[in-house]
């Protein structure tokens, strides 16, 4: 696991991990509204609607694939990776454990050489990121995989 300095959105990768919660609204939208997932959601509006559907259908958080295009035909792919059940818990290390095993599988199978995230659960989640999360997913993810910061 690579780790730099710069704005996740902008940073080029052949997918890009958004951290979500388990939770939808009343009209079966997920609940995108604070940190990197409100700004995955106003990037990419479809975004919470599809995730909506993907939580409706599944009773335990999953890692949730979305492909993005831009109008050239490029783009990265969108992971949510869920580090939190409900949005108003604090992030869950299990579920971001379970992320980092399951990550570099995924990577392999769709062919990405480029996997960007934030600090998992350390923003509005609360972990901290060099005692709880960064150890963890160190251990578990490779180079293909950059954490990007501000």
């Amino acid at each position: 696991m690579r780790e730099v300095s710069g704005d996740l959105f902008d940073y080029p990768c052949d997918a890009l991990v958004v951290p979500i919660n388990w939770r939808v609204n009343r009209r079966g939208v997920a609940i995108m509204g604070a940190g990197v997932a409100k700004q995955a959601a106003k990037r990419w509006p479809s975004l919470p609607f599809r995730l909506g559907e993907e939580i409706k259908r599944r009773e335990h958080p999953a890692l949730f694939i979305e492909r993005q295009y831009k109008r050239d035909g490029s783009g990265p792919d969108i992971l949510g990776v869920p580090t939190k059940r409900d949005w108003r818990d604090p992030s869950d290390i299990a579920l971001i454990e379970a992320a980092g095993r399951a990550l570099p599988p995924i990577a392999a199978l769709y062919g990405w050489e480029t996997v960007a995230l934030p600090r998992l659960g350390c923003g509005l989640g609360g972990l901290d990121w060099e005692v709880n999360v960064r150890p963890l997913l160190a251990a578990l993810l490779d180079d293909h995989f950059v954490v990007v910061n501000r």
